[in-house]
């Protein structure tokens, strides 16, 4: 999903984004070979996201050819989510009517039940509801979390990053540009894949870690992954360093910081 985000954004290469999708199909399907040919893996629907990623890759490279304003930019984009959710549905559909699969119906009834969309539960579903594990983020986590800082340093990171990311696409998209500095700062933040991707993807591991809460072991490493750079990211603390002494008069060596920027 964070892949399909960032596709959406256009921040990162198609061409990258296909390999990694590639890349994953294959893995899927070898371990599927290593398992005796396992149903539930063919007609799992991160396999089936991917053939109508690419679909809704295709479309997408061949309409964004064509000039378009903010507005039409951003109902193309729901678009493409609403597509590329229905593509998954009707292949992940057929994959299970032509394997005559039905083993693992109980997952999408749990995950029905679970915003209140299935009024009629089995005794599979009710055991995975009455697990805590698959309950939401506790606020114990979140006060751990908040107690060794981790949390705060991390939210002021992400949503540095999230705003600088949004601010790049924006002008991009606008073709506004007044501040050369701006611009140049954007423009190198634009061109980071790293900087575009993980972003996009941890705001995806945090909403899946809030509404499952034995999936918070996949978003607390890059809760302290962010809060890291947080403290430690010297560019950032030069670049602000930098603009403070410019505001207030003070003497700048010109050659202290040669790429203009912390996103380099």
């Amino acid at each position: 999903m964070a892949l399909f985000g960032v596709q959406l954004l256009q921040v990162v290469p198609h061409r990258k984004i296909c390999v990694v999708y590639i890349i994953q199909a294959l893995c899927m399907l070898l371990v599927c070979l290593a398992q005796f040919f396992n149903k539930m893996i063919i007609t799992s629907l991160l396999l089936s996201f991917i053939p109508a990623a690419l679909l809704v890759m295709a479309l997408q490279g061949q309409l964004s050819q064509q000039p378009c304003g903010l507005k039409m930019r951003l109902l193309r984009m729901l678009g493409y989510i609403a597509l590329v959710f229905a593509l998954m549905a009707a292949i992940n559909k057929f994959m299970k009517i032509l394997l005559w699969h039905e083993a693992d119906e109980h997952i999408n009834k749990f995950v029905r039940a679970k915003f209140g969309l299935e009024d009629s539960i089995d005794f599979h579903v009710g055991l995975y509801l009455c697990s805590d594990g698959f309950g939401w983020l506790d606020w114990s986590s979140i006060v751990r979390l908040m107690q060794t800082l981790n949390l705060p340093l991390y939210l002021i990171t992400h949503l540095v990053c999230l705003t600088a990311l949004g601010i790049a696409l924006v002008q991009q998209h606008s073709h506004g540009l007044s501040n050369c500095y701006l611009n140049t700062i954007l423009q190198t933040w634009h061109n980071c894949y790293s900087h575009n991707f993980f972003p996009v993807f941890c705001a995806f591991l945090g909403a899946l870690a809030v509404t499952t809460l034995r999936m918070k072991f996949i978003w607390a490493p890059y809760i302290c992954l962010f809060a890291s750079v947080c403290v430690s990211d010297s560019a950032a603390y030069q670049w602000l360093l930098h603009r403070f002494m410019k505001i207030t008069g003070m003497k700048v060596s010109s050659g202290w910081m040669p790429n203009g920027g912390p996103f380099h």
